[in-house]
């Protein structure tokens, strides 16, 4: 078992967890987790989600909308991978949140992937409005 809040965690971390919003479509989140990972960086992590994203099937041909976090971004087909089209800013966003890395310390690599990829993630602001970010 997995304690998400520990007594040493900052309210920043805490505030994150008891008022941001997921919306789970698949319903088939990871079992099993490792939160010790492999050492990946959490931003290479959310990189790595979003190479994923951006190179699913087009948008045309997709069934569901594109996940916010690959907006912004295409596919190109010369070895340098994905160009930025312009910043996202949500995706910029997660990447410099400290309690979203240390949610991603908590689980494992598997377990962020799935939640950036599959869920959408709202996040409580101060002005007590919420923004999307994935």
């Amino acid at each position: 078992q997995i304690e998400l809040i520990q007594k040493s965690d900052s309210e920043d971390y805490i505030s994150l967890l008891k008022t941001s919003l997921i919306n789970d479509t698949k319903q088939s989140f990871p079992r099993n987790l490792c939160p010790w990972g492999s050492g990946e960086k959490y931003a290479e992590v959310v990189n790595d989600a979003v190479t994923e994203l951006v190179n699913e099937k087009p948008i045309s041909v997709r069934k569901k909308p594109p996940n916010v976090l690959s907006l912004g971004f295409r596919e190109v087909t010369f070895e340098y991978g994905n160009t930025v089209v312009f910043k996202n800013s949500c995706t910029d966003y997660i990447k410099r949140l400290p309690a979203l890395e240390k949610l991603y310390s908590r689980l494992d690599e598997k377990a962020m992937t799935y939640l950036l990829k599959n869920t959408s993630i709202f996040i409580f602001l101060s002005n007590n409005s919420y923004l999307q970010v994935t």
